[in-house]
């Protein structure tokens, strides 16, 4: 994951400088993470088959891409969805409760299509669709204890942008799912401004 971390830092840093290609969104979402329990995996501790562990926390996220193909109505694109969010939680068995931190960057090709598939295209709609690889750190303070885990897996993102008076909006659904020994599922929805 290492190599996933050092990719997506250096696409953010090197692809700031080539103007019109070059894209953003930012804005906020909510996000659920969701988490079999087993005496291995789990978060918090639980020892409990039967119950599954789930997160609810809000973020702030960015949304960096490339145009590598551009047409008049439709551009290819690599990208770097990043997310950072913010929840309680609780361990569901005792009163215990604390603050959930999550980070989340993934990197991966999108299609875009419609308005703000490229800086030119001011159509009515538009739409991206994509997937690649993400990672994922998630930090737990609760009742005097610490947890944290690391999940890493395969990740889709599309979504539909539309403008409202002078502005370009974007909604956003991010699934992962997390091929490690947590299997940790993740699913977000991102409210963006695209520039």
């Amino acid at each position: 994951m290492k190599i996933l971390i050092t990719s997506s830092a250096f696409l953010l840093f090197a692809i700031s400088s080539f103007g019109q290609k070059f894209m953003h969104s930012l804005g906020a979402g909510v996000n659920i993470d969701l988490q079999k329990v087993t005496n291995t995996n789990t978060i918090l501790g639980s020892i409990q088959p039967s119950k599954n562990e789930s997160f609810f926390h809000t973020s702030g996220d960015y949304f960096v891409r490339y145009n590598l193909s551009e047409t008049e109505t439709s551009s290819v694109s690599i990208g770097a969805p990043v997310s950072v969010g913010l929840g309680s939680v609780s361990d569901g068995l005792t009163d215990a409760a604390g603050l959930f931190f999550s980070t989340d960057i993934s990197a991966g090709v999108f299609y875009n299509g419609g308005l703000k598939s490229t800086h030119a295209n001011e159509s009515n709609f538009g739409y991206f669709v994509g997937g690649g690889a993400s990672y994922g750190h998630i930090s737990i303070y609760y009742d005097k204890n610490t947890a944290s885990i690391n999940t890493y897996g395969p990740m889709v993102y599309s979504g539909i942008r539309f403008p409202i008076k002078n502005q370009v909006m974007s909604v956003g659904l991010l699934f992962r799912y997390g091929v490690d020994k947590s299997k940790i599922k993740t699913f977000g929805l991102k409210l963006m401004k695209d520039f």
